[in-house]
C-alpha cells in the first residue's frame, strides 16, 4: 500500500488554480493537450511544489496571452478559492 502524504494548503491552491486555467483553455484546441499535460504535473504527488507552481504559472500565462481572462479575472478566482477554503464551501 502506497502512503501519500497529506496535500498542503499551498498545493491545494495550485491544484485549484490549475483546474480553473485548464477549463478556460479547453476552448482553444491548439493548447488543449499541453494544458492537460501541465495539469497532470500539478496533480502528480511525486512532483514537488516548485514543479506544480511552474505549471500553474505556465497555464495562467497561456490564459492571459490568449486573452481568455484578465489579471482581474484570475485574481477574482484566487479570492473565490481562498474564501471557499476558509468556509469549507
Amino acid at each position: 500500500m502506497n502512503h501519500q502524504p497529506a496535500m498542503t494548503a499551498d498545493r491545494r491552491e495550485a491544484v485549484s488554480r490549475a483546474a480553473s486555467a485548464v477549463v478556460r483553455l479547453q476552448v482553444e484546441p491548439s493548447v488543449r493537450e499541453a494544458a492537460k499535460d501541465l495539469n497532470r504535473i500539478v496533480n502528480d504527488p511525486e512532483r514537488d511544489d516548485w514543479d506544480a507552481w511552474e505549471a500553474v504559472r505556465g497555464l495562467e500565462h497561456t490564459v492571459l496571452t490568449l486573452g481568455l481572462a484578465t489579471w482581474e479575472d484570475l485574481d477574482y478566482d484566487r479570492q473565490r478559492l481562498a474564501y471557499r477554503a476558509l468556509t469549507g464551501d
